[in-house]
Protein backbone atom coordinates (compact mmCIF):
# COMPACT_ATOMS: atom_id res chain seq x y z
CA UNK A 1 0.00 0.00 0.00
CA UNK A 2 1.20 3.55 -0.68
CA UNK A 3 3.00 5.43 2.04
CA UNK A 4 3.79 8.74 0.35
CA UNK A 5 2.14 10.66 3.19
CA UNK A 6 4.45 9.15 5.80
CA UNK A 7 7.29 10.85 3.94
CA UNK A 8 5.32 14.08 3.83
CA UNK A 9 4.79 13.90 7.59
CA UNK A 10 8.48 13.33 8.23
CA UNK A 11 9.24 16.42 6.18
CA UNK A 12 6.87 18.37 8.38
CA UNK A 13 4.76 19.34 5.40
CA UNK A 14 7.64 21.28 3.86
CA UNK A 15 6.73 20.43 0.31
CA UNK A 16 8.22 22.55 -2.46
CA UNK A 17 5.14 23.68 -4.33
CA UNK A 18 4.34 26.61 -6.59
CA UNK A 19 1.10 28.49 -6.21
CA UNK A 20 -0.59 28.96 -9.59
CA UNK A 21 -2.23 32.14 -10.85
CA UNK A 22 -5.22 30.57 -12.61
CA UNK A 23 -8.54 29.27 -11.32
CA UNK A 24 -11.38 30.67 -9.27
CA UNK A 25 -13.32 29.89 -6.14
CA UNK A 26 -16.41 28.80 -8.03
CA UNK A 27 -19.51 30.35 -9.60
CA UNK A 28 -20.07 33.91 -8.54
CA UNK A 29 -16.43 34.57 -7.59
CA UNK A 30 -15.66 38.29 -7.79
CA UNK A 31 -13.54 39.58 -10.65
CA UNK A 32 -10.21 40.61 -9.17
CA UNK A 33 -6.76 40.89 -10.68
CA UNK A 34 -3.09 41.01 -9.85
CA UNK A 35 -1.95 40.23 -6.32
CA UNK A 36 -5.51 40.19 -4.96
CA UNK A 37 -6.43 37.40 -7.40
CA UNK A 38 -3.44 35.34 -6.30
CA UNK A 39 -4.38 35.88 -2.68
CA UNK A 40 -8.00 34.95 -3.34
CA UNK A 41 -6.93 31.74 -5.09
CA UNK A 42 -4.66 30.79 -2.18
CA UNK A 43 -7.49 31.36 0.30
CA UNK A 44 -10.00 29.42 -1.84
CA UNK A 45 -7.61 26.47 -2.14
CA UNK A 46 -7.21 26.29 1.63
CA UNK A 47 -10.98 26.38 2.14
CA UNK A 48 -11.38 23.66 -0.51
CA UNK A 49 -8.83 21.51 1.31
CA UNK A 50 -10.47 21.93 4.69
CA UNK A 51 -13.96 21.42 3.26
CA UNK A 52 -13.01 18.10 1.68
CA UNK A 53 -11.06 16.92 4.71
CA UNK A 54 -14.01 17.72 6.94
CA UNK A 55 -16.41 15.88 4.62
CA UNK A 56 -14.35 12.71 4.27
CA UNK A 57 -13.10 12.55 7.83
CA UNK A 58 -16.72 12.78 9.04
CA UNK A 59 -17.39 9.56 7.10
CA UNK A 60 -14.20 7.68 7.95
CA UNK A 61 -13.83 8.80 11.57
CA UNK A 62 -17.17 8.31 13.28
CA UNK A 63 -17.45 8.20 17.04
CA UNK A 64 -20.62 6.60 18.39
CA UNK A 65 -21.89 7.12 21.89
CA UNK A 66 -21.06 4.09 24.03
CA UNK A 67 -24.59 4.37 25.37
CA UNK A 68 -26.71 5.90 22.59
CA UNK A 69 -29.52 8.17 23.80
CA UNK A 70 -33.06 6.88 23.66
CA UNK A 71 -34.99 7.67 20.49
CA UNK A 72 -38.58 7.53 19.32
CA UNK A 73 -38.20 3.99 17.97
CA UNK A 74 -37.34 0.72 19.64
CA UNK A 75 -34.02 -0.79 18.61
CA UNK A 76 -34.64 -4.27 17.29
CA UNK A 77 -33.38 -7.01 14.97
CA UNK A 78 -35.76 -9.20 12.98
CA UNK A 79 -35.18 -12.30 10.89
CA UNK A 80 -37.58 -12.12 7.95
CA UNK A 81 -39.08 -14.99 5.95
CA UNK A 82 -37.57 -15.82 2.59
CA UNK A 83 -39.26 -14.59 -0.56
CA UNK A 84 -40.10 -16.60 -3.71
CA UNK A 85 -36.97 -17.13 -5.76
CA UNK A 86 -34.53 -16.88 -2.86
CA UNK A 87 -31.98 -19.71 -3.15
CA UNK A 88 -31.49 -22.02 -0.16
CA UNK A 89 -29.13 -20.43 2.36
CA UNK A 90 -30.40 -16.87 1.80
CA UNK A 91 -30.96 -14.73 4.91
CA UNK A 92 -33.14 -11.64 5.28
CA UNK A 93 -32.73 -9.38 8.29
CA UNK A 94 -34.22 -6.04 9.28
CA UNK A 95 -32.62 -3.70 11.79
CA UNK A 96 -34.42 -0.74 13.33
CA UNK A 97 -32.41 1.91 15.17
CA UNK A 98 -33.49 4.24 17.94
CA UNK A 99 -33.63 7.13 15.45
CA UNK A 100 -36.07 5.08 13.32
CA UNK A 101 -33.60 4.24 10.53
CA UNK A 102 -34.55 0.88 9.03
CA UNK A 103 -31.89 -1.30 7.40
CA UNK A 104 -32.87 -4.33 5.34
CA UNK A 105 -30.06 -6.76 4.52
CA UNK A 106 -30.33 -9.72 2.16
CA UNK A 107 -27.35 -12.07 2.05
CA UNK A 108 -27.10 -14.83 -0.55
CA UNK A 109 -25.29 -18.17 -0.12
CA UNK A 110 -22.24 -17.09 -2.16
CA UNK A 111 -21.66 -14.05 0.10
CA UNK A 112 -23.13 -11.45 -2.23
CA UNK A 113 -26.02 -9.34 -1.07
CA UNK A 114 -28.01 -6.14 -0.91
CA UNK A 115 -28.68 -3.54 1.75
CA UNK A 116 -31.36 -0.84 1.79
CA UNK A 117 -31.28 1.93 4.38
CA UNK A 118 -34.38 4.08 4.87
CA UNK A 119 -34.18 7.01 7.26
CA UNK A 120 -37.01 8.55 9.25
CA UNK A 121 -37.37 11.34 6.66
CA UNK A 122 -38.11 8.73 3.97
CA UNK A 123 -34.83 9.12 2.10
CA UNK A 124 -33.15 5.85 1.28
CA UNK A 125 -29.95 4.43 -0.16
CA UNK A 126 -29.19 0.99 -1.53
CA UNK A 127 -26.01 -1.04 -1.61
CA UNK A 128 -25.18 -4.19 -3.57
CA UNK A 129 -22.00 -6.22 -3.28
CA UNK A 130 -20.52 -9.21 -5.00
CA UNK A 131 -19.14 -12.34 -3.40
CA UNK A 132 -15.59 -11.84 -2.17
CA UNK A 133 -12.80 -13.11 -4.42
CA UNK A 134 -9.35 -14.05 -3.18
CA UNK A 135 -6.38 -12.53 -4.98
CA UNK A 136 -3.31 -13.78 -3.17
CA UNK A 137 -3.67 -12.48 0.37
CA UNK A 138 -6.26 -9.89 -0.67
CA UNK A 139 -10.02 -10.40 -0.39
CA UNK A 140 -11.78 -8.08 -2.87
CA UNK A 141 -15.42 -7.15 -3.47
CA UNK A 142 -17.24 -4.93 -5.97
CA UNK A 143 -19.89 -2.58 -4.55
CA UNK A 144 -22.45 -0.11 -5.88
CA UNK A 145 -24.19 2.36 -3.59
CA UNK A 146 -27.09 4.50 -4.87
CA UNK A 147 -28.60 7.43 -2.99
CA UNK A 148 -32.01 9.07 -2.88
CA UNK A 149 -30.87 12.03 -5.01
CA UNK A 150 -29.45 9.88 -7.82
CA UNK A 151 -25.82 10.08 -6.71
CA UNK A 152 -23.89 6.82 -6.94
CA UNK A 153 -20.69 5.28 -5.61
CA UNK A 154 -19.13 2.42 -7.59
CA UNK A 155 -16.06 1.00 -5.93
CA UNK A 156 -13.89 -1.95 -4.97
CA UNK A 157 -13.16 -2.89 -1.38
CA UNK A 158 -10.06 -4.86 -0.45
CA UNK A 159 -8.78 -6.38 2.79
CA UNK A 160 -5.32 -7.90 3.18
CA UNK A 161 -6.08 -11.04 5.17
CA UNK A 162 -2.39 -11.59 5.93
CA UNK A 163 -1.59 -8.06 7.09
CA UNK A 164 -0.62 -7.53 10.72
CA UNK A 165 -1.53 -3.84 10.20
CA UNK A 166 -5.10 -4.60 9.01
CA UNK A 167 -4.50 -3.09 5.58
CA UNK A 168 -7.67 -2.16 3.67
CA UNK A 169 -8.59 0.00 0.71
CA UNK A 170 -11.59 1.45 -1.13
CA UNK A 171 -11.15 2.69 -4.69
CA UNK A 172 -13.83 3.85 -7.09
CA UNK A 173 -15.91 6.63 -8.61
CA UNK A 174 -18.54 8.96 -7.17
CA UNK A 175 -21.08 10.21 -9.73
CA UNK A 176 -23.76 12.86 -9.51
CA UNK A 177 -27.08 12.42 -11.28
CA UNK A 178 -26.01 14.75 -14.10
CA UNK A 179 -22.91 12.65 -14.86
CA UNK A 180 -20.19 14.67 -13.14
CA UNK A 181 -17.78 12.36 -11.37
CA UNK A 182 -14.93 12.18 -8.91
CA UNK A 183 -12.42 9.36 -8.44
CA UNK A 184 -11.53 8.42 -4.88
CA UNK A 185 -9.17 6.10 -3.06
CA UNK A 186 -9.02 5.41 0.67
CA UNK A 187 -6.23 3.35 2.23
CA UNK A 188 -6.48 2.33 5.86
CA UNK A 189 -4.14 0.51 8.20
CA UNK A 190 -4.22 -0.03 11.93
CA UNK A 191 -2.68 3.39 12.63
CA UNK A 192 -2.99 5.53 9.48
CA UNK A 193 -5.66 6.66 6.99
CA UNK A 194 -4.97 8.14 3.55
CA UNK A 195 -7.47 9.73 1.16
CA UNK A 196 -6.91 10.64 -2.50
CA UNK A 197 -9.61 12.51 -4.44
CA UNK A 198 -9.57 13.47 -8.13
CA UNK A 199 -12.28 16.10 -8.49
CA UNK A 200 -14.51 16.85 -11.47
CA UNK A 201 -12.67 20.09 -12.25
CA UNK A 202 -9.29 18.34 -12.48
CA UNK A 203 -8.15 19.26 -8.97
CA UNK A 204 -6.66 16.64 -6.66
CA UNK A 205 -6.60 16.32 -2.88
CA UNK A 206 -4.26 13.99 -1.00
CA UNK A 207 -4.52 13.81 2.79
CA UNK A 208 -3.36 11.52 5.58
CA UNK A 209 -3.88 11.26 9.31
CA UNK A 210 -2.66 9.02 12.11
CA UNK A 211 -5.51 7.13 13.77
CA UNK A 212 -6.08 5.02 16.86
CA UNK A 213 -8.93 3.10 18.45
CA UNK A 214 -10.95 4.70 21.23
CA UNK A 215 -14.29 3.76 22.84
CA UNK A 216 -16.97 4.21 20.19
CA UNK A 217 -14.58 4.58 17.22
CA UNK A 218 -12.42 2.08 15.35
CA UNK A 219 -10.36 4.82 13.69
CA UNK A 220 -10.17 8.18 15.48
CA UNK A 221 -7.63 10.87 14.53
CA UNK A 222 -4.55 11.38 16.66
CA UNK A 223 -5.09 15.14 16.72
CA UNK A 224 -1.74 15.92 18.33
CA UNK A 225 0.05 14.18 15.43
CA UNK A 226 -1.72 16.34 12.87
CA UNK A 227 -3.14 15.70 9.42
CA UNK A 228 -1.10 16.59 6.33
CA UNK A 229 -1.95 16.89 2.67
CA UNK A 230 -1.65 18.58 -0.69
CA UNK A 231 -4.30 20.31 -2.79
CA UNK A 232 -3.44 20.68 -6.50
CA UNK A 233 -5.40 22.54 -9.16
CA UNK A 234 -5.85 21.16 -12.68
CA UNK A 235 -3.07 23.44 -13.97
CA UNK A 236 -0.60 21.82 -11.56
CA UNK A 237 -0.47 24.64 -9.00
CA UNK A 238 -0.17 23.09 -5.53
CA UNK A 239 -0.61 24.02 -1.91
CA UNK A 240 0.47 21.98 1.11
CA UNK A 241 -1.74 22.10 4.20
CA UNK A 242 -1.74 20.83 7.74
CA UNK A 243 -4.19 20.57 10.64
CA UNK A 244 -3.18 19.92 14.23
CA UNK A 245 -4.36 20.22 17.81
CA UNK A 246 -3.34 19.83 21.42
CA UNK A 247 -6.71 18.36 22.38
CA UNK A 248 -8.19 14.90 21.78
CA UNK A 249 -11.50 15.71 20.12
CA UNK A 250 -11.21 18.33 17.36
CA UNK A 251 -8.82 20.28 15.16
CA UNK A 252 -7.65 23.61 16.63
CA UNK A 253 -5.18 24.97 14.05
CA UNK A 254 -4.62 24.89 10.29
CA UNK A 255 -2.00 26.26 7.93
CA UNK A 256 -1.02 26.22 4.28
CA UNK A 257 2.38 26.74 2.69
CA UNK A 258 3.89 27.20 -0.76
CA UNK A 259 7.47 27.62 -1.88
CA UNK A 260 7.03 30.87 -3.82
CA UNK A 261 3.61 32.13 -2.76
CA UNK A 262 1.73 33.18 0.35
CA UNK A 263 1.33 31.09 3.49
CA UNK A 264 -1.38 31.18 6.11
CA UNK A 265 -1.99 30.14 9.68
CA UNK A 266 -5.41 29.97 11.31
CA UNK A 267 -7.24 29.24 14.54
CA UNK A 268 -10.13 26.84 14.08
CA UNK A 269 -13.43 26.92 15.90
CA UNK A 270 -16.11 24.29 16.13
CA UNK A 271 -17.05 22.56 12.88
CA UNK A 272 -13.85 23.89 11.24
CA UNK A 273 -14.79 27.56 11.10
CA UNK A 274 -11.65 29.66 11.32
CA UNK A 275 -9.75 32.93 11.13
CA UNK A 276 -6.17 34.04 10.75
CA UNK A 277 -3.54 35.74 8.62
CA UNK A 278 -2.00 35.20 5.19
CA UNK A 279 1.58 36.35 4.80
CA UNK A 280 4.60 36.13 2.56
CA UNK A 281 8.19 35.96 3.76
CA UNK A 282 8.25 39.70 4.36
CA UNK A 283 4.86 41.05 5.36
CA UNK A 284 1.20 40.59 6.17
CA UNK A 285 -0.86 40.22 2.99
CA UNK A 286 -4.33 39.99 4.47
CA UNK A 287 -6.71 38.24 6.84
CA UNK A 288 -9.14 35.41 6.17
CA UNK A 289 -12.14 34.32 8.22
CA UNK A 290 -14.87 31.80 7.42
CA UNK A 291 -17.95 30.35 9.03
CA UNK A 292 -18.72 26.69 9.70
CA UNK A 293 -20.67 26.82 6.40
CA UNK A 294 -17.32 27.70 4.73
CA UNK A 295 -18.48 31.14 3.63
CA UNK A 296 -15.28 33.16 3.87
CA UNK A 297 -14.17 36.77 3.73
CA UNK A 298 -10.67 37.67 2.61
CA UNK A 299 -9.47 41.17 3.47
CA UNK A 300 -6.22 42.08 1.68
CA UNK A 301 -4.07 44.79 3.23
CA UNK A 302 -5.27 48.18 1.97
CA UNK A 303 -7.98 46.63 -0.22
CA UNK A 304 -11.68 45.82 -0.07
CA UNK A 305 -12.91 42.51 1.32
CA UNK A 306 -13.44 39.61 -1.12
CA UNK A 307 -15.90 36.74 -0.68
CA UNK A 308 -14.19 33.33 -0.77
CA UNK A 309 -15.71 29.83 -0.78
CA UNK A 310 -14.42 26.31 -1.56
CA UNK A 311 -14.37 25.33 -5.23
CA UNK A 312 -17.61 24.28 -6.89
CA UNK A 313 -16.23 20.77 -7.46
CA UNK A 314 -15.34 20.42 -3.78
CA UNK A 315 -18.84 21.46 -2.74
CA UNK A 316 -20.42 19.08 -5.26
CA UNK A 317 -18.59 16.06 -3.89
CA UNK A 318 -18.83 16.59 -0.15
CA UNK A 319 -19.51 12.91 0.43
CA UNK A 320 -20.81 13.46 3.95
CA UNK A 321 -23.87 15.05 2.36
CA UNK A 322 -24.70 11.61 0.93
CA UNK A 323 -23.68 9.31 3.77
CA UNK A 324 -24.58 10.11 7.37
CA UNK A 325 -22.93 8.39 10.33
CA UNK A 326 -21.21 5.75 8.20
CA UNK A 327 -18.02 4.39 9.71
CA UNK A 328 -16.96 2.38 6.65
CA UNK A 329 -18.10 2.22 3.05
CA UNK A 330 -18.74 -1.50 3.12
CA UNK A 331 -21.78 -3.74 3.58
CA UNK A 332 -23.27 -4.14 7.01
CA UNK A 333 -25.97 -2.61 9.19
CA UNK A 334 -25.38 0.88 10.53
CA UNK A 335 -27.42 1.51 13.67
Amino acid sequence: MGRWLHTLRLLGGALAVVLGLAGCSGPGAPAVSGGAADLRDAAADHLSSLFLVKAWFSVLHVRHDVRPPAGPCKKQTEVLPLEPGDPPGTTRRRFTSRNCTVTLIVTFPDGSGTQTVTRANGRSSSLTWTAGRHDGTWLRQQLVQTFWDGAELTYESGINTASVDDEQYLVGVARLQDGRKMDFRVERSRDFDEVLLDLADGARLEAGVAVHTIPGAIAWPVFSAGADGVYARANGAQQAFRLWSTGPDRWERSEFTSAHGPSGRFTLGGNLSGSGQIRNSRALLGTLAWSDAFEGELTPVQASAIAVVPSAAARDFAIDQWIASLAALGPGPQY
